[in-house]
């Protein structure tokens, strides 16, 4: 059976085509499903008045983020005004809106995902979580049972809007916003890494805060002097951290992207953009089209296998900004290759700033991931 959601997209800096678009989309779902929509290039500019357009005459509610680059299952588009959308009908959503810097917004969404049932939650935030803040929070209430919860990073200094259907509220707008759906669907949710491991896995024996200092009882410095010591050019070396029992499965590699912020030579350390614990396994790695095309590839045939031929109503993607055509110098290269794994599921999603996915348990913020 197809599915009766519905992506759109619109090719222009007019944000009139934009809004009417997206009610003509709108109209199938009748009066209970909700909207996906992303704006890109000049109409970002224009957000005001894509909302102001929905707000006085959409019959669904819809969440209108500011990003980078947009998708949908026919094509990514990089680099120009454009707005992509998606329309799920059957799917009562509830916004959770707040500040990146403010612990409340956790608070909320898991209050909001605790209450109902079958619940799960897309959040998009214009800038990364505060080291204390809403994504603390969020994992410390909910207590391992983040596997529903996933989304992204929109574009610096931008809005999450949330735009109430027609005649029943004022929209309203912050920095962060969480969408929590109820349903009878249920996300399956993966996050594919795009690099190549230079080292095998080793384990974290000492580090003193964001300070990596030893691996398998080794100075952590000379390790990856090590690793990187054939790598031509000036490739961009990272730390890979496997999550769970089998960080490098076959159907599809668990592994959370760190940056490396850089070195002390004096205490052959290596400094990291956040804390690692002790016994933590990790590898160094750069970044690589040809394991990102391979890895994505192998999750979304594990995920086909295990749908045993039903047919996804909708997916939702979101890209690093660090992917598309930066990374394989060719166009609408992950689009291809979810359309041939899910060849009648309507797809929406973003280039992003960075990625939330479920690692171990807990809510993880991601880079140069797919989502």
């Amino acid at each position: 059976m197809g599915s009766s959601a519905r992506s759109f997209e619109v090719r222009s800096d007019r944000s009139e085509r934009v809004a009417s678009a997206a009610l003509r989309a709108a109209v199938h779902a009748g009066e209970r499903g909700v909207g996906l929509l992303f704006l890109s290039g000049d109409l970002i500019r224009q957000a005001q008045q894509v909302v102001d357009g929905l707000s006085r005459a959409s019959r669904v509610p819809w969440l209108v983020c500011c990003v980078r680059g947009v998708l949908t299952e026919r094509a990514e588009i990089e680099n120009e005004s454009a707005a992509v959308g998606l329309v799920a009908p059957d799917v009562e959503a509830r916004a959770v809106l707040g500040s990146s810097a403010d612990s409340r917004f956790g608070v909320e969404l898991a209050t909001r995902l605790q209450e109902a049932r079958r619940a799960s939650a897309l959040v998009f935030s214009s800038a990364p979580p505060d080291r204390d803040g809403w994504l603390v929070e969020l994992n410390h209430r909910l207590r391992g049972k983040l596997g529903r919860v996933f989304g992204a990073g929109t574009l610096p200094q931008t809005h999450v809007h949330w735009v109430p259907p027609a005649g029943q509220g004022t929209p309203v707008a912050a920095d962060t916003g969480g969408l929590v759906m109820t349903s009878a669907l249920v996300p399956r949710i993966f996050s594919t890494s795009a690099c190549r491991l230079i080292s095998p896995l080793g384990r974290v024996t000492k580090s003193r805060g964001p300070l990596l200092l030893e691996l398998d009882g080794s100075p952590a410095l000379p390790l990856l002097s090590e690793a990187a010591r054939d790598l031509r050019g000036d490739p961009l070396v990272l730390v890979a951290v496997a999550i769970g029992d089998k960080p490098l499965s076959p159907e599809g590699r668990s592994l959370s992207i760190r940056a490396i912020v850089g070195v002390d030579p004096s205490q052959g350390a290596i400094l990291l953009a956040e804390e690692l614990a002790e016994g933590t396994r990790l590898a160094f790695a750069v970044r690589d089209s040809t394991a990102a095309r391979t890895d994505l590839a192998a999750h979304l045939g594990a995920h086909r296998r295990a749908l045993s031929g039903s047919a996804p109503h909708f997916g939702f993607y979101a890209s690093c900004a660090g992917r598309g055509r930066s990374l394989y110098h060719a166009a609408d290269v992950d689009v291809r290759l979810i359309r041939e794994h899910f060849p009648e599921m309507p797809l929406v999603g973003l280039h992003s700033t960075f990625e939330l996915s479920p690692e171990d348990d807990k809510l993880g913020m991601r880079i140069y991931t797919g989502v």
